[in-house]
């Protein structure tokens, strides 16, 4: 078994497949022919993806034309801190989510895709199919992922931060740069999926990484003139952080999955990350390669923690300096500068 990167021309005759017997594709809120289709589509892709990535932990598929009370639908089974809302950004909003449940104390992974699943897999426009299925992969990648830390590491998935993370800054960088990883490999493995022609990674991370370093200075000058509260500036901070990290596990899942030049898939990321400043992301490509090196062979959730020391390092670039006080408090110290 392998969870390698997926290459759609690869024979896949004799590879066991790993889905659980009885796994269904639950409809809500549709009663049109297409969404069938849509679902046997989808069904047939699960089965044929499930002989490249562990999905033995698939707890079920919803595809709801309400994407907002299909994911309310789920039970997960556990109290989480992570949200089950859709997203709603200014560089996009949220089409698909994979969620860790309990079942009996078991991580598996309950995926929810939102109605434009539908219309992409049923299209007579084969680039609308292929990102249909591209985005069909990336959420099951998400769900390997899931069943690699839980055999490597346990029910780590279940844990709630402040016991899986109990040191107060490690858990506050682990906020800022944990999506990082999940994307990147998500992204690593459905990139053979995409279709050709500009990358929608490429104006996702320009965009957000553009968008960063002016909010980030802006809101530090408004806070040093008292026209923004601490909490207030954390907030912007936290928020263009996850964006940031986000788009960049995105853009270096897919440059690496199909193994060719940034410059060549993603030219306006190439010349972001070529200029000044942008070093602590190339550090945390780094990290990322160690990661993937190892999947399903970590031996700590600590090897993970290695992405808080680029991300750290980025604040500080940007003159934020986290500390813990002598209460075990979490301080941020923001100095001025002339």
């Amino acid at each position: 078994m392998t969870d390698g990167n997926l290459d759609e021309t690869a024979s896949l005759e004799g590879w066991p497949m790993t889905i659980p017997e009885g796994l269904k594709i639950e409809l809500r809120g549709f009663d049109e022919n297409p969404a069938n289709t849509a679902g046997g589509i989808l069904m047939s892709l699960i089965r044929e993806v499930s002989r490249f990535l562990p999905l033995n932990n698939l707890d079920g598929v919803t595809v709801a034309y309400d994407y907002e009370e299909g994911l309310d639908s789920v039970d997960r089974g556990f109290e989480t801190q992570l949200p089950t809302q859709p997203t709603h950004d200014e560089i996009g909003s949220g089409v698909a989510m994979a969620l860790p449940v309990n079942r009996n104390g078991v991580c598996k992974t309950h995926i929810v895709f939102g109605p434009s699943i539908v219309g992409l897999l049923v299209s007579n426009e084969e680039t609308d199919q292929k990102t249909g299925l591209q985005l069909a992969v990336h959420e099951l990648g998400h769900a390997a992922d899931h069943e690699l830390k839980r055999q490597a590491l346990g029910e780590v998935a279940l844990m709630q931060v402040d016991d899986l993370i109990p040191d107060v800054k490690k858990q506050y960088l682990w906020g800022l740069s944990h999506h990082v990883w999940d994307e990147y490999y998500a992204s690593r493995v459905s990139a053979p999926w995409a279709p050709e022609g500009e990358s929608f990674e490429d104006e996702l991370f320009a965009r957000a990484y553009s968008a960063f370093r002016e909010r980030i200075h802006e809101a530090r000058v408004a806070y040093h003139w008292h026209r923004m509260s601490l909490d207030e500036l954390l907030a912007v901070i936290k928020h263009n952080f996850q964006l940031t990290l986000l788009a960049t596990g995105y853009l270096f899942g897919r440059c690496d999955g199909v193994d060719r030049e940034m410059s060549d898939i993603a030219p306006r990321s190439a010349v972001l990350l070529s200029e000044d400043g942008a070093g602590q992301l190339w550090r945390i490509h780094d990290v990322l390669l160690v990661l993937w090196e190892r999947r399903g062979k970590w031996e700590s959730y600590d090897e993970f923690m290695e992405l808080n020391n680029p991300a750290e390092a980025l604040l500080n670039e940007l003159d934020f300096f986290v500390h813990v006080t002598d209460e075990g408090k979490l301080y941020i110290d923001v100095p001025v500068r002339l």
